[in-house]
C-alpha cells in the first residue's frame, strides 16, 4: 500500500527536476546573449572640454546612441592637465593639423566639430556594431614613457608612439614567409 501513495510522489519530484533541467537550461541559453551585446559593443574616446556648448550637445547624442547600442565611452576633458597632455600627444600621433574639441575617435575615425560628430557618428557606431564591434581607438604609448628612438633596421614605428601600418606588417609577413621557403 506505500508503494501506491509513493507513486504520485516520485511523479510530482520526477516533474520537478525536469522543470528545473528547463529552467537551468532557459537561463545558459541566455547568458550568450549578454556576452555577445559586449563583444559587438563599439569603442569610442571622446574629448570635450567642460565649459563648450558643443560639446554637452555631443555628450546628449552619445546618450541617444548609448540607448541605442552597445558603447563603451572613454571621457577626456581636455581642461584636466593629463587629459590636454592626452589629447596633445594624440594629435601630434594622428593629425597634420591642429585637434579641436569636441572631438570624437570611433574605430579608424576621427571626427571633429559637433557638425561633423553630428554627421557621421551614429552611421559609424552602426557600422561597427554590426561588423562586431570595435576595440578603443589608439591613444599612443603608455603616459609618462618617453619614446626610444627607432633603430635604423626596424620597419616598426611603434616604438616612436605611432601603430604599424599594415604595409609595415605585410612587409615583416613577406620576410617570414621567404625564410621559411
Amino acid at each position: 500500500m506505500n508503494r501506491v501513495r509513493l507513486l504520485p510522489l516520485f511523479r510530482y519530484a520526477g516533474i520537478a527536476v525536469l522543470a528545473g533541467l528547463f529552467l537551468c537550461v532557459g537561463h545558459a541559453s541566455a547568458a550568450p546573449t549578454k556576452g555577445k551585446a559586449a563583444k559587438n559593443a563599439v569603442g569610442i574616446v571622446f574629448f570635450a572640454a567642460h565649459d563648450c556648448p558643443r560639446c554637452e550637445n555631443v555628450k546628449d547624442l552619445m546618450k541617444v546612441l548609448k540607448a541605442r547600442y552597445p558603447l563603451r565611452v572613454k571621457d577626456f576633458d581636455v581642461d584636466k592637465e593629463a587629459d590636454y597632455a592626452l589629447f596633445k600627444r594624440i594629435e601630434a600621433i594622428h593629425a597634420a593639423d591642429k585637434f579641436a574639441v569636441p572631438m570624437v575617435m570611433v574605430g579608424e575615425s576621427i571626427l571633429m566639430g559637433e557638425e561633423e560628430i553630428t554627421g557621421k557618428l551614429e552611421k559609424t557606431v552602426r557600422a561597427l556594431a554590426r561588423s562586431g564591434g570595435s576595440s578603443f581607438p589608439y591613444l599612443g604609448s603608455a603616459q609618462g614613457t618617453k619614446a626610444v628612438a627607432k633603430p635604423a633596421s626596424s620597419s616598426c614605428n611603434c616604438e616612436q608612439g605611432r601603430p604599424p601600418d599594415v604595409t609595415d606588417e605585410l612587409s615583416k609577413l613577406r620576410k617570414f614567409i621567404e625564410k621559411l621557403f
